[in-house]
């Protein structure tokens, strides 16, 4: 009850911060709407200053207190799994999308006798910046967050091949620094009714100034949003009920977290809140949430993928350029391959679009144009990043229970230690000094 006392009264708070901004978005005074962007701009400090470490700290301390290294590779292989299937289909999903609305209104050809739209090693140059030249460098640029992921499983990794004496130490100084990490970011959530308020007065703001859309940008923004919206509202949802999980329920657990990452426009700086719905509300075992959730938010961009992949076609078709089947099946794994690469923080997948159409000699000044309409279409992908996040995290958790694999969660074994009668712990004492004294 109390639980639901406090959603509630976030919710609530969450409203009338929304409602707040939409008026002063809409007002004339020009101090208010200063105010809101140095207020924002503070927020969106705060949440990148936690993004990094609550990443690394969530995977090292989860990992890290593995006591089988099996554990370890069926976690991660499902989540590689499931952020693969679930991002590839998205952006089938987008190409499907754009080939019916047709926003530059041309034809994508699929033929095999095409000049190629795009440098492939320039596509996927990403991939070589995960390794970083020295780990101070990996924790000071938030655009590459896939090193920190790396750097996090290798310590991990070198954590659990330590004798147990240390081990133990290492785990017991990452998971106190990772609940200090929480700490901070409970409190800058506590504080978030403010920075919502400063984000609706500049998203409302940003709006008023986009006057006069043409059609093809309406159409353009009808195809990122109807991808997202299919997505999220039919296909993880079908994934749900394929594993027998009812989609309603979930989402209804996890809607607090949706609904902040959508107006945060970070899945980054949402994690301890979907965390927190993930085991409060959908019952997700406490070492698979923090193992899995901290990775998707990193890798797993639904989202993100589908707007990268509408933008790169809508913007090389209206210059002109044709696709091939082999063309769109390739931009389909670069799409997929440059959301996990992909920094989850505001803007980010916007500037990574900008590096791929770059790369491939197209003009840019079409981009100025969808700036304006960035804010929807970035609150849309990150609360469809969320969601993802939130559905791949509880099949998993449901495919293990079902499974019967034997994954701990340190919140269960407590409170089953503080159940057991007292009589029988004592025994349990006595049986286990007999032993060593055997």
């Amino acid at each position: 009850m109390k639980i639901k006392k406090k959603l509630t009264t976030s919710n609530k708070m969450l409203l009338l911060a929304a409602l707040l901004g939409i008026a002063a978005g809409f007002s004339n005074i020009s101090y208010i709407h200063v105010l809101a962007s140095e207020i924002s701009h503070i927020f969106m400090n705060l949440l990148s200053l936690i993004s990094i470490p609550i990443i690394f700290f969530s995977i090292v301390s989860t990992i890290s207190s593995i006591e089988n290294i099996d554990e370890m590779k069926i976690l991660g292989r499902k989540v590689i799994k499931y952020t693969l299937l679930t991002t590839i289909i998205a952006c089938t999903v987008a190409v499907f999308i754009f080939s019916l609305i047709n926003p530059a209104e041309q034809t994508l050809n699929f033929v095999t006798d095409i000049n190629k739209a795009g440098n492939v090693s320039s596509a996927l140059s990403f991939l070589s910046n995960i390794i970083p030249p020295n780990m101070v460098k990996a924790f000071t640029n938030n655009k590459n967050v896939l090193s920190v992921v790396f750097i996090a499983i290798i310590l991990s990794l070198a954590i659990l091949s330590l004798p147990k004496k240390k081990k133990n130490f290492l785990t017991l100084f990452f998971s106190s620094m990772y609940d200090a990490i929480l700490i901070i970011t409970n409190f800058i959530v506590y504080l978030m009714p403010i920075g919502i308020w400063a984000f609706v007065t500049m998203f409302t703001r940003d709006i008023q100034a986009n006057t006069g859309s043409l059609k093809e940008l309406l159409l353009y923004t009808i195809s990122v949003l109807l991808t997202e919206t299919i997505q999220g509202t039919v296909i993880l949802p079908i994934l749900l009920k394929i594993k027998k999980i009812p989609p309603i329920k979930t989402f209804k657990g996890v809607y607090p977290a949706v609904a902040f990452g959508a107006v945060s426009r970070s899945s980054s700086g949402t994690l301890p809140l979907t965390i927190q719905c993930a085991e409060k509300n959908l019952n997700v075992s406490s070492r698979v949430a923090n193992f899995s959730l901290p990775i998707c938010a990193t890798i797993n961009m639904n989202g993100c993928a589908v707007f990268m992949l509408t933008t790169i076609l809508y913007v090389t078709t209206i210059n002109g350029m044709a696709f091939s089947l082999y063309d769109i099946i390739l931009w389909i794994a670069v799409s997929t391959l440059g959301a996990i690469g992909n920094a989850s923080v505001p803007m980010s997948c916007y500037f990574m679009t900008s590096a791929f159409i770059a790369s491939m000699n197209v003009p840019l000044h079409i981009l100025g144009v969808i700036l304006p309409i960035y804010s929807i279409l970035d609150m849309m992908a990150t609360a469809l990043n969320v969601w993802s996040d939130s559905v791949v995290t509880k099949i998993i958790d449901k495919e293990l229970k079902d499974s019967g694999s034997n994954i701990p969660d340190n919140n269960n074994d407590k409170s089953q230690e503080k159940s057991k009668p007292k009589n029988q712990i004592n025994q349990e004492k006595s049986n286990d000094s007999e032993s060593e004294l055997a």
